[in-house]
């Protein structure tokens, strides 16, 4: 998940560009479609999940796809603006 924990930034030798990495990739897999989402059990750190992580199916699984990334580097835009999550977990 994208969280600050997960953010790396890095200055290459001689360049005053800093890159911003993120890391903690133990539970990816590529995937060919990029538009597709993908079902699968609750992975992550509940104060950046989305509300469809959160809630998942009956069964216990959760649609993933891009949207889950876009909600948590929100939530993490909104901590280092604020300094606090914008809710209560």
């Amino acid at each position: 998940d994208i969280k600050g924990q997960n953010i790396l930034l890095h200055s290459p030798p001689g360049s005053c560009l800093i890159v911003l990495k993120i890391a903690d990739f133990g539970l990816i897999k590529e995937q060919k479609d990029v538009h597709q989402s993908t079902m699968m059990t609750v992975a992550g750190t509940v104060p950046f999940m989305s509300p469809e992580m959160l809630m998942g199916t009956e069964d216990g699984e959760v649609k993933a796809d891009t949207k889950v990334d876009i909600w948590s580097s929100g939530i993490l835009l909104h901590q280092l603006i604020t300094h606090e999550f914008p809710y209560k977990s």
